[in-house]
């Protein structure tokens, strides 16, 4: 029954997105970027995305893989991050679930960034600094050996 219901909740964003696509495909007459309408579940999510952008990472919304569903994930250097909000992470058993999640990634080789929605909100580049740390992607080449 679960399954069934995370199927219909991923065909209905499919709808919603596709819908936000052309409204703003016809509005705007350019193309509309796909992974920032993709992440239009939370603010903090988006916040993070155009950050990652702004810094020249290639970054899928909403990307499936191991079975989950992860906020952000960027494949080159199989970084997958993931944005919790308070009201919705902050249960014992929500914690128990993104745990497991977190250790079914590592074990297929994802290294995998929490970041709170206070931690978005309040410093965004602290936490695209902790990105580029475990990427490599603007270390020096001598911090690199």
């Amino acid at each position: 029954m679960a399954r069934l219901e995370v199927e219909w909740r991923r065909n209905i964003d499919l709808i919603r997105w596709c819908y936000k696509y052309i409204k703003e495909l016809v509005t705007t007459r350019r193309l509309p970027d796909w992974q920032l309408i993709r992440c239009d579940r939370s603010y903090i999510q988006k916040r993070l995305y155009l950050a990652l952008k702004k810094e020249g990472y290639k970054v899928k919304a909403e990307y499936e893989t191991c079975g989950y569903q992860v906020d952000l994930v960027i494949k080159k250097y199989r970084i997958a991050i993931e944005t919790d909000g308070a009201a919705y992470h902050s249960s014992d058993y929500q914690k128990k679930l993104d745990r497991k999640k977190t250790a079914v990634l590592r074990k297929h080789g994802w290294t995998v960034i929490r970041f709170t929605g206070k931690q978005v909100n309040s410093n965004v580049h602290a936490c695209v600094e902790q990105i580029n740390q475990k990427s490599g992607i603007h270390l020096k080449w001598w911090q690199r050996i």
